[in-house]
Parts: structure tokens; C-alpha cells; sequence
């Protein structure tokens, strides 16, 4: 791990990848290499990789909160078919029952991306008022308010625009930066 590390701070990430992979020749069960394996997968924007990873670290230790939040999440993210959403849906059931922001805002996209707006709202609302400087979950509660339908349209578009204003006010280069920013002018060009 430690090797992967050093190998990953100098710029190698095909050197951290062998690193990982010849420690799981000799512990080929150990959770922490990996989900250090996975997530470097992940950074290395490989993921199917990433989740197949995460699905063996589930088959050993399926209780594993962290594997479990970021296979949903790539599920959600980087596949379309519908037994893959089903099988983040089915893992943000688990998410939901935790106390942790970073969880609980992967389950609410996930339920976005399944189309229950409703639901994706009820928690990322949750989420916004325990991490309200986290950029990435106002992003996601104003992108859920965008598509929730039982909101009144001004009403729902308000808030929508204030999620994603706050989203970049926190940071104006967070990842989906450069959507939200699109999706808020949107909201506020007559």
C-alpha cells in the first residue's frame, strides 16, 4: 500500500497498479489493497475495472461501507443498463440507514439518476443541512430540485438556483462546475 503510495505521489500510476496487484498475489483477499486497487482504478477513470473490484471487496466484507458507497456510485455514474441501476438502488438502501453526508449524497443520486425525484430531494436536503459547504451536494440537491415535478415550478426553479449559486460560491471548480454553472444560467436568463 505503502508502495502504491509513494509510486502514485511520483506520477506512476501503472507502477501503483503493480504495486497493488503483486500484494494481492500474496494476500489476494485484502480488503485494503483492494479498495486501494479499486480507487486507483477509479482515479485512472477505468470503471468497470473499479467495479468489478468493488464487487469482490462486497463478496468477501458485505458490510464494507465505503465499498459499498462507491460501487453504487459508479453504478449510478458509468453504467445505463437497468440491472446495474437496480443494483445501486438495492446498495443505497444500505447508504440511507448511515448518519455520514458523503453516503447518504450518493444514495440521493443515485435515486436522481433513477428518476425518483421525490426521494433524491428528501435526502439530499438531509445532506445539504449536515455539509452545507461541500460543493458537489448542493450541486446534486439543486439538480434534483431542477427534475422534482411535485415542487410548484417557481418554487422548485428557486430553489434549484440558490443549491447551484451556493454551489459555486464554495467552489467555482468543482467537478460539475462547469454543469452547474450551464444549468443556473439557464435558471436566471429570461
Amino acid at each position: 500500500i505503502q508502495l502504491a503510495q509513494v509510486r502514485m505521489a511520483n506520477k506512476n500510476p501503472g507502477g501503483a497498479v503493480q504495486a497493488y496487484e503483486d500484494g494481492l498475489k500474496q494476500l489476494p483477499d485484502h480488503r485494503r489493497l483492494l479498495i486501494g486497487l479499486a480507487g486507483l482504478r477509479e482515479h485512472q477513470q477505468d470503471y468497470e475495472a473499479a467495479i468489478a473490484v468493488y464487487e469482490k471487496v462486497l463478496e468477501k466484507q458485505p458490510g464494507n461501507a465505503v465499498s459499498t458507497n462507491n460501487l453504487a456510485a459508479l453504478l449510478a455514474d458509468h453504467r445505463t443498463d437497468e440491472a446495474s441501476l437496480a443494483k445501486a438502488v438495492e446498495l443505497s438502501a444500505v447508504l440511507e440507514k448511515t448518519s455520514q453526508p458523503a453516503f447518504l449524497d450518493t444514495a440521493g443520486w443515485v435515486y436522481y439518476r433513477k428518476g425518483d425525484y421525490d426521494k433524491s430531494v428528501e435526502i439530499l436536503k438531509g445532506v445539504v443541512e449536515k455539509a452545507p459547504k461541500v460543493p458537489v451536494f448542493q450541486y446534486h440537491l439543486g439538480m434534483a430540485y431542477l427534475k422534482q415535478t411535485s415542487t410548484p415550478a417557481d418554487e422548485r426553479r428557486r430553489k434549484a438556483a440558490d443549491a447551484l449559486r451556493e454551489a459555486l460560491a464554495i467552489s467555482p471548480n468543482f467537478p460539475e462546475a462547469t454543469r452547474a454553472a450551464g444549468e443556473l444560467k439557464k435558471l436566471t436568463t429570461p
